[in-house]
């Protein structure tokens, strides 16, 4: 479970920090998909622990042009993990329809960590 002190990171650009915790993306550790987490999801849980692996990597922006909501996206790697494997494990994200907290569709970024990805529908290689 992500630690809810690392969920709030990723709002810390904000001048006002949100009293609940918007929207983020996360990356399933076992089958590498991206999809939307939220506070809603911590309900009945336990807090997590304090286990630095999780790693805020980008902020996605929605697709409506007058949003100013970003959408922190988190994965969990180990301080092993190299540039090389980021990359590559990048590549095998299946991603899920992400929404902002406003309810506007967030699309699967263009590139990130200097990978190109294919867009959403697209057919795998």
């Amino acid at each position: 479970m992500l630690p809810r002190h690392t969920l709030s990171q990723g709002f810390a650009h904000r001048e006002t920090l949100p009293t609940e915790i918007p929207p983020v993306a996360l990356v399933c550790r076992r089958c590498k998909t991206v999809q939307n987490y939220s506070e809603a999801d911590l309900e009945g849980l336990a807090e997590g622990g304090t286990s630095p692996t999780w790693e805020d990597v980008e902020s996605l922006k929605c697709d409506k042009e007058s949003c100013q909501s970003l959408v922190p996206l988190f994965v969990e790697w180990s301080d092993t993990t190299t540039y090389q494997e980021r990359c590559d494990e990048i590549q095998r994200w299946r991603w899920l329809p992400l929404k902002c907290e406003a309810g506007h569709q967030v699309p699967k970024p263009a590139k990130m960590y200097g990978v190109c990805l294919q867009p959403l529908g697209a057919p795998l290689l």
